[in-house]
């Protein structure tokens, strides 16, 4: 909690103290308990001693302070560190040159969003899942840290579409070293792979152990991350708030996540000090075409050919 408060200190402090302002730790206190608890800020103010405002203050202050530090601490991996993931995962699951799970979840609303862009309607935030919800896309690793998440997305849109227009897609394309696994709902690429169909793989007994392989690496990049996610930020289950502030709620709780993991949060013996600032500077790969600029078929063929290379590679 302490250090916590320290990263977060030159935000929080105030100028006077006019008002009897809380301390930087009572607001970070107060903040954890809304993020964790799910509760009503009602009940976080009375669990903290203060009003529903002050709380509701509290929290606001605190979850603007850990979204500004998005870019500190959720970045994508340098060459060294995702060459270190695609070794676990080869050793794992047999496929080799996968560093990333791609996927996207949908963080519900308790009600209709209010204070919406204004160039949406209520309608594009009601998602197949039948409640009004923000759709998030997340890049993760085996070990649990997010490299790269988007929360701009209303719940009507599919994963393929916020994919296709996130900016680490071509980030991940134009490196063309590692691979990032996705489900059925991605299109397949010479970076994205994909799973073989269901009806291709019932004929093929290598295909179905591809896709069950396939599908343990995505699960643990990515399904695994969601559900500590939503287990240890209970808020996350239900959206209360204006679309603004649910979707840096959102973000800060991702960034405590990565927080957590670079804390060795849950194993407090295996603490180490992180300074949080800018990633070393990754190596420089050979610039390559971008996808958007080539046929659809022509992408998809070479993913397809890709994947089957892999498939046959394996070892059994």
């Amino acid at each position: 909690m302490t250090r916590l408060t320290d990263l977060l200190a030159d935000e929080l402090e105030r100028p006077d103290d006019r008002g009897r302002p809380l301390d930087p730790i009572q607001e970070v206190c107060i903040a954890l308990a809304y993020y964790g608890g799910a509760q009503l800020t009602r009940i976080a103010g009375l669990c903290g001693g203060v009003s529903q405002m002050t709380a509701w203050r509290s929290i606001r202050r605190v979850t603007t302070c850990l979204a500004s530090l998005k870019e500190q601490v959720i970045r994508m991996p340098t060459n060294e560190e995702a060459e270190a993931t695609a070794r676990r995962l080869e050793a794992i699951y047999q496929l080799p040159g996968f560093a990333f799970g791609v996927d996207g979840t949908v963080v519900k609303f308790e009600d209709a969003p209010r204070e919406i862009p204004d160039n949406t309607v209520q309608q594009d935030f009601w998602c197949r899942k039948m409640h009004y919800a923000i759709n998030c896309q997340i890049v993760g690793n085996d070990e649990g840290f997010i490299h790269d998440l988007n929360a701009d997305w209303q719940g009507a849109n599919n994963d393929a579409r916020i994919w296709a227009n996130s900016p680490v897609k071509h980030v991940i394309n134009r490196q063309r070293r590692f691979l990032v696994a996705g489900d059925s709902g991605y299109p397949i690429s010479e970076t994205c792979i994909t799973p073989y169909r269901v009806a291709d793989a019932a004929a093929d007994p290598s295909k179905r152990l591809f896709n069950k392989r396939h599908s343990g690496l995505r699960t643990v990049c990515t399904e695994h991350i969601y559900g500590r996610l939503k287990r240890r930020w209970r808020v996350l289950k239900f959206l209360r708030c204006k679309y603004s502030y649910a979707r840096e709620t959102v973000i800060a709780c991702c960034v405590l996540h990565n927080i957590g993991l670079l804390w060795a949060d849950e194993v407090p013996d295996d603490e180490v000090a992180v300074v949080m600032g800018p990633p070393p500077a990754p190596v420089a790969a050979p610039v390559v075409p971008d996808e958007d600029d080539e046929e659809p078929a022509l992408i998809r063929a070479r993913g397809q050919a890709l994947r089957d290379r892999l498939r046959i590679n394996m070892p059994r």
